[in-house]
């Protein structure tokens, strides 16, 4: 399936604004749920990215959507964008002595995951990389959230990964 690009351009009063951006809204907030946001006008399920412009005039509000769909399988290029933000995120988390959300660290594993199976030429590398990741996840999921011991082990999961980085992405 490759990437799509749909745009919609829509054009609605001061009454109707609001009802529909907060459609929009509740669409987007459980967007894991297949019926979510199957009002939106352009049938739209799952996006990779969403762009809306609004612009005022009077009392009537234009507004342009454009959104990118598709790709079930994401690129090299993206997978290694939504690692650096991941990894940014947990390290920041931890360096402020907090436990990163489940949700961060499930999509860094994940993306970890799909991207050792895009470099070919790097499997003792991406091994080790991705066995520090699971010794993580591990310390991550124990019951007694030991925070020390996360930190070490994603000190681990960082200097696998920035040497993975380095040669191979």
């Amino acid at each position: 399936m490759s990437a799509q690009i749909k745009k919609i351009e829509v054009m609605l009063d001061e009454r109707d604004i609001s009802g529909f951006l907060k459609s929009l809204g509740a669409g987007l907030k459980d967007a894991h749920l297949p019926t979510a946001l199957k009002d939106f006008p352009m049938g739209l399920k799952q996006f990779s990215k969403f762009t809306l412009e609004i612009k005022r005039q009077e009392k009537i509000y234009e507004l342009k959507i454009k959104v990118k769909t598709g790709d079930e399988t994401p690129s090299f290029k993206e997978l290694k964008k939504r690692l650096k933000t991941s990894a940014k995120y947990i390290q920041q988390s931890l360096e402020r002595h907090i436990l990163p959300p489940s949700e961060a660290v499930d999509s860094f594993l994940n993306d970890a995951k799909e991207m050792s199976e895009h470099i070919q030429g790097a499997p003792d590398d991406y091994a080790a990389f991705i066995n520090l990741c699971a010794v993580f996840k591990d310390a991550i999921d124990s019951e007694d959230k030991d925070y020390l011991a996360i930190k070490l082990k994603w000190s681990g999961v960082r200097t696998a990964y920035t040497v993975c980085y380095e040669k191979y992405m």
